[in-house]
């Protein structure tokens, strides 16, 4: 669902309609992490964990070395290189689990 929901967004509102400069890639970021943050208040993922997309720099300073020496590049610079028409994005989150299980102790004295 939630790989579904960003995809879905990313067509309809970015794909072929915005440039894909770095200004535009946090644009699409920010939408992602609010709608991790609608999730956790919704409790589909756990509110007390960081959950949050990001420019995946790995991904990115991959693409950009088929093409240029990107060696020397800090991340930094990696972030906000010209990534073509691609945009690399990764997300860390934790999905909230339901009360299935009970460990109950009782001690008698």
């Amino acid at each position: 669902m939630i790989r579904d929901d960003i995809r879905a967004t990313f067509e309809d509102e970015f794909v072929g309609k915005v440039e894909n400069s770095y200004d535009n890639k946090i644009v699409f970021i920010a939408a992602v992490n609010k709608y991790f943050k609608d999730l956790a208040n919704r409790g589909v993922l756990y509110d007390k964990f960081d959950n949050k997309a990001e420019i995946d720099i790995d991904a990115a300073r991959e693409w950009l070395s088929k093409t240029r020496d990107v060696s020397s590049w800090d991340d930094e610079k990696v972030k906000t290189a010209n990534t073509g028409t691609n945009v690399f994005v990764r997300a860390n989150i934790q999905i909230q689990d339901a009360i299935e299980d009970l460990n109950f102790n009782i001690y008698i004295e």
